[in-house]
C-alpha cells in the first residue's frame, strides 16, 4: 500500500510539474476580457526553449493580431513575418534574453526559415483550446491571418528541422515581464519613431 501511495504522489507531483495554464503567463499584451496564449518553441536544446505570452482583446482577433501586439510589449521577442498574396507568413522568432542586440548569448534563442533549400528548417504552426490549461495541439489549417482567436485559445510556433517530421510545442515557462527601465527605454524610442513620422 506504501509503494502504491508513493507512486501515485510521484506521478502527481511529475505531472503538475509539468503543467502550464494561462493562469501561469506573466507577460501579457493587449486589453480586455478575453485571454488567448501564444507558445513558442524553438527547439534548440537550451533553457526554456519553449516559452509563453498572453494577449487580452475584446471582440475579434486573429493569430497575426496576436503576434503583433506581444511582439511590441516584449523587446526581447522577435516576430519576422513575410507577407504573400494568401496572407502573412512567419518566418522567424528570435529571443535576446539579455538584450544586446544579437542572439549569440547562451540564453538567446533565434531560429528563421521557410524550408527553403540551404535552410535549417521552418516553423510550424499549432492551435489548441479553447482552454485555461496546457492544449493539446492540432496542426492549423490556416495562417495566423486567418486565424480567429476565442476566449482561451492558444497558438503555438514549434521550429521544425528539415530532416524531422516535427513536433508541437513543448510545456513552456513564462516570458518575464520586462524589467522598468526596459519599458521604459522602449516607450521613448516609440516615443521618438513617432515624432519622426509626424515631421
Amino acid at each position: 500500500m506504501k509503494k502504491i501511495t508513493a507512486i501515485t504522489l510521484l506521478t502527481l507531483s511529475t505531472s503538475a510539474a509539468f503543467s502550464f495554464d494561462l493562469g501561469d503567463i506573466q507577460l501579457w499584451a493587449g486589453a480586455g476580457a478575453n485571454r488567448s496564449a501564444l507558445v513558442v518553441d524553438w527547439n534548440d536544446g537550451k533553457t526554456n526553449e519553449s516559452t509563453a505570452w498572453g494577449f487580452l482583446f475584446d471582440g475579434s482577433a486573429t493569430g497575426l493580431d496576436l503576434l503583433a501586439a506581444i511582439d511590441a510589449i516584449d523587446p526581447h521577442l522577435v516576430v519576422e513575418t513575410e507577407t504573400f498574396s494568401f496572407g502573412t507568413a512567419v518566418k522567424g522568432f528570435g529571443y535576446d534574453a539579455d538584450l544586446d542586440g544579437n542572439f549569440t548569448g547562451a540564453n538567446d534563442h533565434y531560429k528563421s526559415g521557410f524550408g527553403y533549400p540551404g535552410e535549417e528548417g521552418y516553423w510550424s504552426y499549432y492551435i489548441g483550446g479553447p482552454r485555461t490549461d496546457f492544449p493539446i495541439w492540432g496542426y492549423a489549417s490556416a495562417g495566423p491571418s486567418d486565424r480567429p482567436l476565442a476566449d482561451g485559445s492558444w497558438d503555438g510556433w514549434s521550429f521544425t528541422p528539415l530532416d524531422s517530421s516535427g513536433e508541437t510545442p513543448g510545456v513552456p515557462t513564462a516570458a518575464p515581464v520586462p524589467e522598468p527601465a526596459t519599458l521604459a527605454a522602449l516607450a521613448m524610442g516609440g516615443a521618438a519613431l513617432i515624432r519622426r513620422r509626424r515631421r
